[in-house]
């Protein structure tokens, strides 16, 4: 169970990294359907046992030390797998967890039941017209917290758990040369799990295309133009639309390495009658820049760096400049052991009058080893820093965590 980790870094590496929303679906791995505990014609279940001990020295994420808390903490619960290959092109083949967070130590940590949908499609339908052309209607669910607005607001974790929700069609396709064409059109919907914080509540419309074409075995360039409507559930904030058009390409720069980047125009516009004193309307480049290789069989590793401009969450904000840069390394020390460093540093400046200007840097560091069959050790280490320049904005969190997963 759960041992597609290996194969899911290389579909980060080929679509998480692309300027347009326009990707190509990667190949679905292989399943062995004979790992899943429970089998009922088409329909496959997993399930395993999961236990962790754990210590947070700032569980609040708080920005003062009077509103700090800190606490060893044990999480049990169960992952579940769903695999449904009903035909050669629908499927559902998605990952989840359900647990329980106790915590053994500080005052003022409150226990909490805990649902996390972790990995995969919810659902997904890849239906290969041709042997060049593919229709896919894909929906995709996460159940995730947003750290930065916890820290910016002084929430809890539960105050800004969200829920995510996104649905979207796909036309790609391949002509005789080799060059590539995608249509999407889609909807993220954003859902505050926690009633008092449905002012975070989102709905995006959004569509987009591009063109690559391959200019030899190793070049391939071409445009996108991408279009996203954001509309606020509460109208507290102000509803956007943004616009995206450049150009982005992807240079194989050996057989184990490769560099993608991307250069374009971002605009967006506002509907600023909620606060009529903030701008609305900007626009600015954008860009970012991939570079991949695998060194060898057991160590391969990334570096990314992008800059844009995002739609804010804050009411008195309508967008916000970021410079993400990231690096990540995957080490394989044996068959059944992987180890990965993950280090992201973010700049963030709010584009209006006396806005904040802030950091954030996280680092990660993660073991994961495969001990038998039905038995596999975990542990990971999460250092996560906030600097601002704005009084008491200020925080730092240390994470540490080991368990065990056992497949029932």
């Amino acid at each position: 169970m759960f041992k597609k980790s290996l194969f899911l870094f290389g579909i980060i590496v080929s679509s998480l990294f692309a300027q347009s929303i326009v990707r190509e679906r990667p190949i679905k791995q292989k399943v062995d359907i004979n790992s899943y505990d429970i089998k009922m014609g088409d329909f496959y279940l997993d399930f395993a046992f999961r236990t962790d001990i754990g210590y947070d020295d700032n569980t609040s994420m708080s920005r003062t030390e009077d509103g700090r808390q800190e606490g060893a903490f044990s999480r049990n619960g169960l992952n579940f797998a769903i695999y449904a290959p009903i035909n050669e092109e629908f499927s559902i083949d998605a990952q989840f967890y359900a647990g329980y967070l106790s915590y053994l130590s500080g005052d003022g940590n409150d226990d909490s039941y805990e649902l996390k949908i972790t990995s995969g499609d919810t659902l997904a339908i890849d239906w290969e017209i041709t042997e060049t052309t593919k229709i896919s209607l894909v929906d995709q669910a996460v159940i995730r917290s947003q750290d930065i607005d916890i820290a910016r607001e002084n929430k809890s974790l539960d105050d800004l758990e969200l829920l995510t929700n996104d649905i979207f069609m796909q036309l790609y396709t391949f002509d005789n040369n080799a060059n590539e064409m995608g249509v999407r059109v889609g909807r993220r919907d954003t859902i505050s799990l926690n009633d008092s914080n449905k002012r975070l509540e989102l709905v995006e419309s959004y569509a987009g295309t591009k063109y690559l074409f391959k200019l030899s075995d190793r070049i391939s360039l071409g445009p996108y133009y991408d279009y996203r409507d954001y509309q606020w559930s509460e109208k507290v904030n102000n509803d956007a639309d943004e616009y995206r058009t450049g150009v982005e390409g992807q240079f194989k720069l050996s057989p184990r390495s490769i560099l993608t980047v991307g250069l374009g125009l971002q605009k967006l516009k506002f509907d600023t009658s909620n606060s009529p004193l903030i701008d609305d309307e900007d626009e600015e480049l954008e860009g970012n820049l991939l570079y991949y290789k695998v060194e060898n069989p057991k160590f391969n590793h990334y570096i990314f760096a992008r800059f844009n401009r995002r739609v804010s969450t804050l009411s008195t904000v309508n967008f916000t400049d970021d410079l993400l840069t990231s690096y990540n390394a995957t080490y394989l020390p044996s068959a059944d052991t992987k180890m990965v460093l993950d280090i992201t540093y973010i700049d963030s400046e709010d584009q209006v009058p006396n806005g904040e200007e802030y950091a954030v840097f996280r680092s990660t560091l993660s073991y994961n080893k495969q001990m038998s069959e039905n038995l596999e050790f975990n542990a990971s280490f999460i250092y996560t820093e906030r600097n601002s320049d704005i009084a008491d904005s200020d925080y730092d969190r240390t994470q540490f965590e080991f368990g065990f997963v056992f497949d029932l």
